[in-house]
């Protein structure tokens, strides 16, 4: 589970906290939150621990997201993560794969049965995996997240932080004045191709999820 700090329980206890506190940090986020039942086991080394541990179950939870949601845009949170957390890693090398399952009709045929068909896009447009860079040399489309949201009268990145602060037993609170955290954050492919601005359609996506 990571980094604990404000609460001295453990499993399963302290999972229950956690996941309130996800449910309220989404909700800060303008996002809706989908479970898989990836088994939490404690802080893993490698992806090729926790691939072992979660099995294909967890592949399937992902491609069945992907099918229920059909998103035209897929964000890989840790796609390009080779170190740290296994479940950071393994999250990262395997959001591209669930989106290609999720266009396969040969994969997890059972979703079929519940009338849940293959997802590649709309209008034959292949869903787009997008990568995060997090440089000091940002490359690709730049998210605004400086800019005021003329409804909430905040920037994007203060709704975001103010969000992100209900990971309480994490201690993330000391972690808020980052500067990592303060840093530009740009979309780009996972080929680092730059994204030109006129095809973001992803970036009115993103400010219209929190509007």
């Amino acid at each position: 589970m990571g980094r604990t700090t404000l609460d001295p329980r453990q499993a399963p206890q302290l999972g229950l906290i956690r996941t309130q506190e996800l449910l309220a940090a989404t909700r800060g986020y303008g996002v809706k939150l989908f479970f898989t039942s990836a088994r939490d086991f404690g802080f893993s080394k490698t992806p090729e621990e926790t691939e072992k541990i979660w099995g294909d179950q967890v592949l399937e939870d992902m491609v069945r997201v992907i099918r229920t949601f059909r998103p035209d845009i897929v964000i890989d949170h840790f796609g390009g993560v080779h170190g740290g957390h296994g479940h950071h890693q393994t999250a990262g090398l395997w959001t591209p794969k669930a989106v290609e399952l999720a266009g396969d009709p040969n994969a997890f045929p059972d979703h079929l049965k519940g009338k849940l068909p293959p997802w590649k896009g709309e209008y034959q447009t292949p869903v787009q995996v997008l990568d995060l860079d997090r440089s000091e040399s940002a490359k690709g489309y730049v998210v605004p997240f400086d800019e005021v949201s003329p409804l909430w009268g905040k920037t994007y990145r203060q709704i975001g932080l103010d969000a992100f602060a209900n990971h309480r037993t994490q201690g993330i609170s000391a972690f808020l004045g980052s500067p990592f955290l303060r840093r530009p954050i740009a979309l780009t492919t996972g080929r680092w191709r730059e994204i030109r601005s006129e095809d973001s359609r992803f970036a009115t996506a993103f400010v219209a999820t929190r509007l």
